[in-house]
């Protein structure tokens, strides 16, 4: 008989233990997540792994989900309301997708979603900052061929840039000019062991201030 009661006290303690927790306010209740996703409309290059960041003017994508007990919660029926920088941005029941333009002036870009009535409690809210970028723009090279590699423009591809090359100073003859991105140089008139500043500047064509430029070296073989 003693032997049963030294085995079964701590399962006796444990179960005293679990029912002391669940006496207890608020012990068993779980916090919602906010899980608040975006997506900035600016250019990348395909092979590029990152994340676009936004520029100035740039459209930005918003969606909204709160994960509660291990299931999305149902938001169709809660108003929702987004601030950005501050300041009002919209607001109305089951509002979980947006879309707004950063202004590049008022630098990254602080986002605010609350939901009001959540299980009939107080309102909860997210917070977080989208960080803003300048366009930026790399050269990759080849065997007298180079790659115009845009990043963070407000185009929805390389046709809506205007991107100019140039060899130590020269405008070099384009092979392609369907294909403004892609310079291959013809080296025949420049000697051997000779450096090359090969020079990219590429502007958005519908916004002029958009601009960025990239350059490289290389020697005649």
């Amino acid at each position: 008989m003693n032997k049963f009661f030294k085995m079964s006290k701590y399962p006796l303690v444990l179960l005293a233990l679990g029912y002391a927790l669940l006496a207890i306010p608020g012990a068993a209740q779980i916090v919602p997540e906010f899980i608040v996703t975006w997506r900035a409309d600016s250019y990348v290059p395909p092979q590029y792994l990152g994340k676009a960041l936004p520029g100035n003017e740039t459209n930005i994508d918003l969606a909204l989900e709160i994960l509660d007990g291990g299931r999305l919660a149902n938001l169709s029926d809660k108003e929702i309301r987004w601030l950005i920088n501050g300041d009002a941005l919209k607001s109305g029941t089951g509002l979980k997708n947006i879309s707004f333009i950063a202004e590049g002036v008022m630098g990254d870009q602080e986002v605010e979603v609350t939901v009001i009535g959540y299980k009939g409690g107080e309102p909860i809210a997210k917070s977080l900052i989208i960080p803003m970028t300048d366009p930026e723009a790399a050269i990759y090279s080849g065997e007298n061929t180079f790659r115009a590699l845009l990043y963070f423009f407000n185009i929805k591809n390389l046709q809506q840039a205007l991107i100019n090359w140039s060899a130590n100073g020269l405008a070099p003859e384009q092979s392609n000019p369907a294909q403004p991105d892609i310079l291959n140089l013809d080296t025949s008139g420049f000697p051997v062991g000779e450096d090359i500043e090969i020079q990219l500047q590429a502007t958005n064509s519908k916004d002029p201030l958009e601009t960025a430029g990239a350059s490289i070296t290389v020697t005649k073989k």
